[in-house]
């Protein structure tokens, strides 16, 4: 039971730090990359498909996307998505493909990013602080009601705290090479 219940809290925690890594992935950093797009939804046959379910995304050069699409049906959708993501690009119809040219980053947009990737990383953190939170009220819990003994608590505590630091510096960690990558001009 106690090996099962520091797995679950393992995975509760590294499921928040996918999660914060992902985003961190989508911000832009004047750079060309795949993982720019990642989220876009794109409308096809009336239900929303990811963008890299309907294309193969290619990086061109340094400030350039290419996206070869499967289905030439689906290039006004994918183009009309891309332009509602808000990520600030134009696609350009390039007979079969899409281009998506990487605008230059300017000083006040990198700060927004910087500012995004901040807050993304205290929620982040705030996820895996919960977790061990409750797993704690959990522990608790089955001390109280003599599921364990105070031993095997002090043990899954100790084992909980671990974890916690070990994802929060991997986000700090994170966090500072964006940051990083972002003001490089």
């Amino acid at each position: 039971m106690i090996k099962k219940e520091i797995k679950k809290t393992h995975i509760e925690m590294e499921n928040s730090f996918n999660s914060f890594k992902k985003s961190i992935m989508k911000l832009q950093t004047g750079r060309a990359s795949i993982e720019i797009l990642d989220g876009i939804m794109v409308n096809y046959h009336n239900n929303l498909v990811p963008l890299k379910t309907l294309s193969h995304i290619t990086v061109k050069n340094s400030h350039t996307l290419n996206i070869s699409i499967f289905d030439q049906l689906s290039k006004n959708n994918i183009k009309k998505s891309i332009i509602e993501s808000n990520l600030g690009f134009n696609p350009i119809d390039d007979g079969n493909n899409i281009i998506i040219p990487i605008p230059q980053l300017t000083k006040e947009r990198r700060n927004h990013f910087i500012k995004i990737a901040k807050n993304n990383a205290e929620k982040s953190r705030i996820s895996i602080r919960n977790h061990r939170k409750y797993k704690k009220i959990f522990i608790k819990n089955l001390v109280k009601n003599d599921k364990i003994t105070k031993d095997e608590e002090y043990y899954l505590l100790d084992e909980i705290q671990k974890f916690t630091n070990q994802y929060i510096k991997k986000i700090n960690d994170i966090l500072k090479k964006k940051e990083e990558e972002l003001m490089k001009f």
